[in-house]
């Protein structure tokens, strides 16, 4: 909401490693921001955006893209 109305916003970072939030980043009104991932593109924040792009593929597919970035983690 702030960058949608000309102040800098901010997101916030996650450490991978020690599966917890990270640091917290600024981003000025006028500087890009790509915000990715599931669930990323909501109702709200889409109407917020310049640009929303949906990504749309059958199960067997995800699932094959999950283990392959993940590996047997997600796997059952």
């Amino acid at each position: 909401h702030p960058r949608s109305q000309g102040r800098p916003g901010r997101w916030r970072g996650w450490d991978w490693a020690t599966n917890a939030p990270a640091g917290w980043h600024a981003v000025e009104p006028g500087q890009r921001l790509i915000v990715e991932g599931v669930g990323a593109l909501t109702g709200p924040n889409r109407a917020l955006a310049d640009l929303g792009i949906w990504v749309d593929t059958d199960d067997d597919e995800r699932k094959r893209r999950a283990l392959q970035r993940d590996g047997d983690t997600y796997r059952p």
